[in-house]
């Protein structure tokens, strides 16, 4: 199950790079998955292309493999999560990108083959 840790605050992507590289090493992470802003009819817009550069520094730097994953509607999912759990619209712009990490982070974990039969993980 996915849960969020804490929220990076971007500061320049050497900064951002060793914050990520902390946390796969202190959480023992055995990727590193990065939602991608893609358009809503499939094609990159600027954000994207600055996300693929980040996440080509992050594989060049990491000793992980680094997934990017199609991030389209979470932010929306998280609105309607968070509107059905009665949490205020204050708060909601507070959680709302942890929850969409939180989404993003689980349909990864969700698309992942489980262990082979005879194979304990």
């Amino acid at each position: 199950m996915a849960f969020g840790l804490e929220t990076i605050q971007r500061k320049d992507v050497v900064q951002d790079v060793e914050v990520i590289a902390r946390l796969v090493t202190e959480h023992e992470a055995d990727c590193v998955v990065v939602g991608l802003p893609i358009k809503m009819n499939g094609e990159d817009s600027p954000q994207t292309l600055k996300v693929r550069t980040l996440a080509a520094l992050l594989d060049r730097q990491l000793p992980v493999p680094v997934e990017l994953i199609d991030e389209r509607c979470t932010t929306a999912e998280a609105e309607r999560i968070l509107a059905e759990r009665g949490v205020s619209i204050r708060k909601r712009k507070l959680l709302v990108d942890r929850i969409a990490a939180e989404l993003i982070l689980q349909s990864h974990l969700d698309r992942r083959p489980g262990p082979k039969k005879g194979e304990i993980q």
